[in-house]
């Protein structure tokens, strides 16, 4: 796997073993209602025609109603284990413990601490959850495909008409108390801060006054045309001038040149915008809330969030569900394909910052023609490899409406089955002497044929994805997931009051095997989190029990030797490694590391430039070069012919230019932080081999040492976990940095905002000749004058060696801490073996007789738990 993908903590699960697999089978099949066991055995004439020998159309909707919590979870241990009775018995166990020690005196810091460690160990918590995005184009049902995730129609607003009904992200996270099952939520709604909004009313007056008051503005521009009807909704929501003629006439008299120039139009908005909020009851870290939300009753809460939906940053849904439970957090975002820079920035920096993303899709034929989807599924990979990218055809049913010929054609022509068998079938059928039961046969075989031709879709499609684009990164393991799922056939079979029975088998709908991986994205981090919970933390509040009652006579010298560690061999570990993270890590390399690399690319950025003065003096027309400059370097649409219907950025083609240097760069950095870290790693084990020597090397053999080789063996795992921690850190480092320099195609992105200022500064320069000396004012500000600090190229290179550096040094100081307190911890734990002077008193006696007592009792009793929770498979 190359670099760029093998640093994922959210790896899937690799085949399951075949004993699994076999097992897995068995209980799907079992799960299975009458209607999918059957699925691929087609039914004989006869067969048929005895079973549905009474009116079938009455009882064909009759069938059991599916229950999701009765399908087959992912092939993993963590899910055989019992987590909810390992919960109680841990918290159990742990209070037992706390209770056999009460009585206590209260001087005793010894049993204070072992008391208080106790109680610790009684919150198991949870990894962080993994947090998943849903992305694609208006109107394909990214938000329907909640409905099928949750098990509840109502949890997300949905069009039948195909419409964008998403107008705000909405994350939808775990509330702890709800149950699994539950159909209630709170909701919370975040609206932007005042920064925020200032910064988009902005955006809105510009692009309002550049359409209507602006020299260059083209009223043919469609774009154009749709930016300024978007800002003047953004204006009418600001003034809430729905049904408000007061409301409507002053913003009338502000949407005037002179109102929009002067700045009062944006005054005026921004105090609008800001009452608004204040008046919907926002608190004063903005944002309402609602405590026990039906789900049939969300829509009201919807309501009053869409009328505010231009301000609202978060609309948070709280609930519970088994895929929440198991530790998925979802962000539903807006479709996508907006014209507003602006929100497509915000979308891309939703998605940069999520681990997971579904790219969602309603027609098959879309994954290898659309290039917008395309692009979607390149960047996911980018962003977050092959691992965490799933791309998702959310509506394989409608096959059944547009499909009926080519099933009956392969019922005709196909020599596979179960076509085969379907032909000859229905050559039998035709002794059936029922009418009706022979139209309900020949109905349920075409039923039987496209069905399979879905399954056969599914799995093309599936194989096409994944050749397609497994030359980005021909080294892993894994291909991209890719599911052709219908999520309406399956909410049918969830729906009581159905009329008939759903044309689709549940697993043919493929949604349980979605959520099957969207489960198994988390299960390896659940189970490492419970067992590291058992094995580690439970086992220490045993051996701090241990060292309470084990207390050695220090006549060898061992608190002399703690006392050296703890100010000579610590600290001077801690200094070198300082030294070889200040000069092997930091500072950064420089993409162009000698003045002649940097020329070359400030040759090929001219050429660039050159190109789009084609734009001036070549057949496109001369406005597209002005609108590029008023959109900081985006065209879109222009009626130019060579640029009809196309969507040009000059950031990106500037990117494509630098993209081998980044590159470089890149695989350079990775480099830098192995060679870098394995230097630190060889310091650290110099270190730990002569602390480890001076003690096991000594001739006297006491008890002290083994207890001293119990602590040594936890020290070693800590420093083997903190180290392993770090080197993956230092590759997300590299990876974050590769993401920040290269552009996700808007205005958020690097080169657009280094180059924003200049676009600006450029467009001012009106008059006769004006595009002439346009052109001159970029390759000037680009390539020979600068602009605040040097060349594009210039800046661009410190900006991204900045980035690596701030996000290095937190990372480094972190590591350099967490070593030097694990070492110093070592160091306290050995001196507590070492024997008081200090005489007990009674009730400190009587409270270790107590702990004496219990503690073979609760290591009993996680002995237990250990032996039910096995280590995970690495």
């Amino acid at each position: 796997m190359s670099g760029c993908q093998s640093d994922s903590l959210f790896v899937p699960e690799v085949s399951p073993r075949p004993e699994y697999a076999a097992a897995s089978m068995w209980l799907e099949r079992q799960l299975m209602t009458p209607r999918e066991r059957d699925v691929s055995a087609v039914l004989s004439p006869q067969a048929f025609e005895a079973d549905h020998c009474h009116d079938h159309a009455t009882t064909i909707g009759a069938e059991e109603v599916h229950d999701p919590a009765q399908e087959p979870a992912p092939d993993h241990p963590y899910f055989r284990l019992d987590v909810p009775a390992l919960h109680t018995e841990i918290d159990t166990v742990l209070r037992d413990f706390w209770i056999k020690l009460q009585g206590f005196q209260d001087d005793d810091a010894e049993m204070a601490n072992q008391r208080e460690v106790i109680q610790q160990g009684r919150g198991i918590g949870a990894p962080k959850p993994l947090v998943v995005t849903t992305v694609g184009p208006a109107g394909v049902g990214k938000s329907f495909l909640y409905k099928a995730l949750f098990n509840r129609p109502d949890i997300t607003k949905s069009s039948a008409e195909g419409r964008s009904c998403t107008l705000y992200p909405t994350r939808i996270v775990l509330h702890p108390d709800a149950p699994g099952d539950t159909t209630s939520s709170d909701l919370d709604i975040e609206f932007f801060d005042t920064a925020a909004i200032t910064t988009m009313t902005e955006n809105h007056i510009r692009r309002y006054h550049e359409y209507h008051f602006g020299t260059d503005n083209n009223q043919e521009d469609d774009d154009s045309r749709r930016h300024a009807l978007t800002a003047k909704e953004f204006f009418d929501a600001a003034f809430n001038t729905a049904g408000n003629a007061e409301s409507t006439v002053y913003l009338q008299s502000l949407l005037t040149v002179e109102m929009t120039g002067s700045g009062d139009l944006h005054r005026a908005c921004v105090d609008a915008i800001e009452q608004r909020i204040s008046s919907a009851g926002a608190t004063q870290n903005r944002k309402l809330s609602y405590l026990k939300v039906e789900d049939n009753d969300l829509d009201q809460v919807r309501s009053a969030a869409d009328s505010l939906a231009p301000f609202v940053d978060f609309f948070i849904i709280k609930t519970g569900a088994a895929v929440l439970r198991a530790g998925l957090t979802f962000v539903d975002l807006p479709g996508l394909r907006d014209i507003n820079q602006d929100r497509i920035a915000r979308a891309n920096a939703i998605r940069r910052d999520v681990d997971v993303e579904l790219i969602i899709c309603d027609r098959p034929e879309r994954g290898l023609e659309d290039s917008d989807l395309d692009a979607l599924i390149r960047q996911s990979i980018r962003a977050h490899g092959f691992n965490n990218t799933i791309l998702v055809y959310n509506k394989i049913d409608t096959i059944f409406l547009s499909g009926v010929q080519d099933a009956n054609d392969r019922i005709r022509e196909s020599t596979a089955e179960p076509y085969t068998t379907i032909r000859t079938f229905k050559a039998e059928a035709e002794i059936i002497q029922d009418a009706s039961v022979k139209r309900l046969y020949f109905a349920y075989l075409q039923e039987q044929a496209l069905n399979a031709m879905i399954r056969e879709r599914a799995n093309s499609l599936r194989d096409n994805i994944a050749a397609k684009y497994a030359a980005l990164d021909p080294e892993s393991p894994n291909d991209i997931a890719v599911f052709a799922i219908s999520a309406a056939q399956y909410l049918e079979w969830l729906d009581p009051s159905r009329l008939r029975t759903p044309v689709m088998s549940v697993s043919d709908t493929r949604v349980p095997a979605l959520k099957r991986h969207l489960l198994s994205l988390t299960s390896a981090r659940n189970h490492e989190h419970l067992w590291h919970h058992i094995h580690l933390v439970m086992a220490e509040i045993a051996d701090s029990g241990t060292r309470v009652l084990e207390k050695f006579e220090d006549e060898y010298g061992y608190s002399a030797f703690c006392e050296q560690l703890a100010k000579e061999q610590i600290p001077t570990l801690y200094a070198d490694l300082k030294q070889l993270a200040n000069t092997q890590l930091l500072p950064s390399l420089r993409i162009w590391p000698y003045q002649p690399d940097a020329e070359r690319q400030l040759e090929l950025v001219k050429n660039v430039i050159t190109e789009w003065q084609q734009t001036v003096n070549g057949p496109v027309l001369v406005a597209s070069f002005n609108k590029a400059l008023r959109d900081h370097g985006f065209i879109a649409n222009s009626r130019a012919r060579a640029l009809q219907g196309l969507r040009v950025n000059w950031n990106q083609t500037l990117q494509e230019r630098m993209e081998p240097a980044v590159e470089t760069f890149t695989q350079n950095t990775y480099s830098r932080c192995a060679s870098g870290w394995k230097q630190m790693s060889s310091r650290i084990n110099d270190c730990m081999n002569d602390v480890f020597a001076a003690l096991e090397n000594s001739a006297d053999q006491t008890p002290f040492k083994a207890s001293f080789h119990r602590e040594w063996r936890k020290l070693e795992h800590a420093i083997f976990t903190t180290s392993g921690s770090f080197e993956f850190q230092l590759h997300r480092v590299v990876r974050a940095t590769h993401r920040f320099a290269t552009t996700e195609e808007d205005v958020g992105c690097l080169l657009a905002s280094l180059m924003a200022p200049i676009y600006r500064k450029v467009a001012t320069k009106t008059g006769i000749g004006k595009y002439s000396r346009q052109v001159a004012a970029l390759d000037r500000y680009l390539v020979t004058g600068g602009w605040h600090g040097g060349t594009i190229v210039d800046r661009y290179e410190e900006a991204v060696v900045a980035d690596v550096e701030r996000r290095l040094r937190p990372v480094v100081h972190w590591f350099l801490n967490e070593i030097k307190a694990e070492l110093l911890n070592f160091v306290r734990v050995m001196e507590e073996l070492l024997v008081d002077e200090q005489q007990l008193s009674v009730g400190q006696r009587e409270s270790r007789r107590r702990l004496r007592e219990a503690l073979p009792v609760y290591e009993e009793r996680l002995r237990r738990l250990q032996d039910a929770v096995p280590r995970p498979d690495r």
